[in-house]
């Protein structure tokens, strides 16, 4: 059972979009989390000081120094969740504000901004830990990186309705609205200040964001380029890989044409070509967002939504 369970995952993880595979890494890693707490118990009563250091060495820290001597701290605490219901309200909010950002911009930034809102979050908490509220602090989460997403997709399409519970349809600029006047209530009454002042920085970053797509600034590119070396590094180099033998192509001749084996009519031809054309033109708006399409492209998906 739990190999089929696995082996879902792992074609869900390979064949899904990002926002899939960033929470199946961050369900993997709260899973190992409870994991580690579990075996950490049966070491004795002392367990809950094991795991404090546990937590300290996977967390970000008020202290720049211990981070950057550190490094994997700055990866490792936006995939860090303790808490069940901390984890399933982040990853809820991104599948549902990134599937957003994946359809209308593209499943190439969604990344981009989730690293970048880490990034923005964790500038913000150390401002907070160091000049606002000192004391020995950490800070771990995806809830920087999620405001980001939340933003980006509040700024690209503010007018989308979401159906809320007990509540009914709610267009998504009020929710976000929401969202940050509870960040900004939470920061002026001093409670978690580092941490809300972290999902300001991201929300910050997400509107950047997608003002900069606008005014012709992608952001995605050079964050994309250096995750492409930085796989390229663990990846096998495809001289290295075997080289497969192109698959054999059989074809009939007749009545001086060539036309290869298991053709279609001209009928079915025209189909295949039209759906093969919208196929083509989908695929270029979940990659690069429908602002990219061509008039022509536009053109034509307005004639198939009328078909």
């Amino acid at each position: 059972m739990f190999d089929s369970i696995f082996d879902d995952l792992k074609n869900y993880f390979r064949s899904g979009n990002m926002i899939s595979r960033i929470i199946i890494i961050n369900g993997a890693v709260f899973l190992a989390l409870i994991l580690i707490k579990i075996g950490l118990i049966f070491t004795g009563p002392e367990y809950a000081a094991k795991m404090a250091v546990v937590t300290k060495y996977i967390s970000i820290n008020e202290s720049m120094w211990f981070n950057i001597t550190h490094p994997w701290v700055f990866v490792t605490h936006a995939f860090t969740h303790f808490g069940f219901f901390h984890i399933l309200f982040n990853m809820l909010m991104l599948l549902w504000f990134g599937r957003i950002v994946g359809d209308l911009l593209g499943d190439k930034h969604v990344l981009p901004i989730y690293i970048y809102g880490i990034m923005a979050g964790i500038l913000f908490f150390w401002i907070s830990a160091n000049y606002i509220s000192p004391g020995t602090q950490i800070a771990y989460g995806a809830s920087a990186a999620v405001m980001a997403i939340v933003v980006a997709a509040g700024f690209t399409a503010p007018d989308y309705e979401m159906n809320l519970i007990l509540i009914g349809p709610v267009r998504i600029k009020y929710i976000v609205l929401v969202l940050l006047i509870l960040d900004l209530l939470s920061v002026s009454n001093m409670s978690n200040t580092g941490g809300h002042l972290a999902h300001l920085g991201g929300a910050i970053l997400g509107g950047l964001y997608v003002n900069g797509l606008r005014s012709g600034y992608d952001l995605s590119t050079p964050m994309n380029n250096l995750i492409n070396k930085i796989v390229a590094i663990f990846t096998p180099s495809e001289r290295s890989a075997p080289r497969r033998k192109s698959p054999l192509t059989v074809s009939f001749k007749s009545e001086g044409k060539t036309r290869k084996s298991g053709s279609i009519s001209d009928t079915e031809e025209k189909q295949y070509s039209v759906s093969d054309r919208l196929d083509e033109i989908l695929d270029k708006i979940k990659e690069k967002g429908i602002q990219r399409l061509t008039k022509e492209e536009r053109e034509f998906l307005e004639n198939q939504s009328k078909n």
